[in-house]
């Protein structure tokens, strides 16, 4: 039992630091079949939980390299070092939301933002971070020039991630590949991500009546050892990133996203990507290319690239976007 146990911890391991975008923004898709492991549902909550210690103690001996002044002796040794300790600390904070009050969620997002800070900083061109007012909540931005030279006219491309995503994170993911075609970028956060949910609070919040026959139902459910783990987890999260009461608070808030009400006032050309493997939101794509129309451009990943936002074909999912945007813009 150690063995397997063992065994499924060093397989999920190996998994994360290939889903990392670190990692995936430098291997070739055809290296990353491996990822397959990470839609397999049958892996145990209580087995993923762990994985906050190995995370956190890669991040401390990642640290370490990072000051040691034999390995800092060069700006990209910094850099990557640095880069690397802020995605352990990112991936160590994962699993801790099922506990909002718990003082690692702070503690590794502070600590994360220190290590990527000194890692952009040494950048060829250092990026910046930026805070733009909004209505009730500030949007934490990351600006990304691929120059410092004002001479050229550079196309910007504006990255937002999924509501468990950090910002940071789409720097390996899309906003190298897109320096290497001759765009600037600019990141963003916005409610309920992750530094303006630590900073502000969640996506949203109402009061409701009494759910207490519900959530003790959902509770039930999710502390059941036979619930796969991406429902334990997404359940988790969303009650998490909303700053919802509990779960029945969380759900209410989902229903109000509703994307027809508002569907029609995009009225540009529109990308929509889509996975035939998607494990978490199936045919979703679908209907938002459907309701979107001709402004939409559907396009279905297969292969490597079939798994939920492209993870661990970053390559491929960029070649094609790019593609796209350079037919639309010319």
């Amino acid at each position: 039992m150690k063995n397997t146990v063992t065994s499924i911890i060093q397989s999920l391991l190996l998994t994360f630091l290939v889903v990392s975008p670190l990692v995936t923004a430098q291997l070739e898709d055809d290296e990353n079949q491996i990822i397959l492991l990470s839609e397999d549902q049958s892996f145990p909550f209580e087995l993923l939980v762990p994985l906050t210690e190995v995370f956190w103690e890669l991040a401390n001996q990642t640290q370490a390299q990072a000051e040691d002044p034999e390995i800092a002796y060069d700006t990209i040794n910094v850099r990557d070092s640095w880069f690397s300790t802020a995605t352990y600390f990112r991936r160590a904070d994962f699993y801790l939301h099922g506990n909002p009050d718990n003082p690692l969620i702070n503690y590794f997002w502070s600590e994360q933002t220190a290590a990527f800070d000194k890692a952009m900083a040494v950048l060829p061109v250092p990026g910046q971070r930026l805070q733009i007012p909004a209505d009730n909540f500030t949007v934490e931005a990351l600006w990304f020039p691929v120059s410092n030279s004002s001479d050229v006219s550079r196309p910007t491309i504006i990255l937002g991630n999924g509501y468990d995503g950090a910002q940071e994170d789409l720097y390996h993911t899309f906003v190298v590949p897109a320096h290497a075609r001759g765009w600037n970028a600019i990141t963003y956060e916005g409610p309920g991500q992750p530094k303006v949910r630590r900073d502000t609070g969640g996506a949203n919040s109402f009061e409701l009546g009494n759910a207490t026959a519900f959530n003790e139902l959902l509770d039930a459910l999710i502390k059941n050892p036979e619930t796969p783990t991406t429902i334990r987890w997404g359940a988790e999260q969303g009650v998490w990133s909303f700053k919802a009461k509990d779960a029945y608070d969380y759900f209410q808030l989902v229903k109000a996203y509703r994307v027809e009400e508002w569907i029609d006032r995009i009225q540009v050309p529109t990308w929509v990507a889509d996975a035939s493997s998607e494990g978490f939101y199936p045919n979703l794509s679908m209907r938002v290319a459907e309701a979107l129309g001709d402004r939409a451009t559907y396009h279905l990943f297969t292969g490597p690239s079939a798994y939920h936002c492209q993870t661990g074909s970053y390559q491929e999912l960029n070649r094609v976007m790019h593609s796209w945007l350079n037919k639309v813009l010319g």
